[in-house]
């Protein structure tokens, strides 16, 4: 797949949005001691 196809596919883009915010959220948990869903409540652009 060439960059312009990835500048072009929207859903792509929210997957790695979702998943930088999931891991943002994972790290603040984990440094607050608690073992939760980071991803809970991101809805994924992909219907599969």
């Amino acid at each position: 797949m060439s960059h312009r196809e990835l500048d072009k596919d929207r859903e792509f883009q929210q997957e790695v949005l979702n998943t930088a915010r999931a891991l943002g959220r994972a790290v603040k948990l984990a440094r607050q001691g608690r073992l939760e869903d980071p991803g809970a409540g991101i809805s994924d652009p992909v219907q599969k």
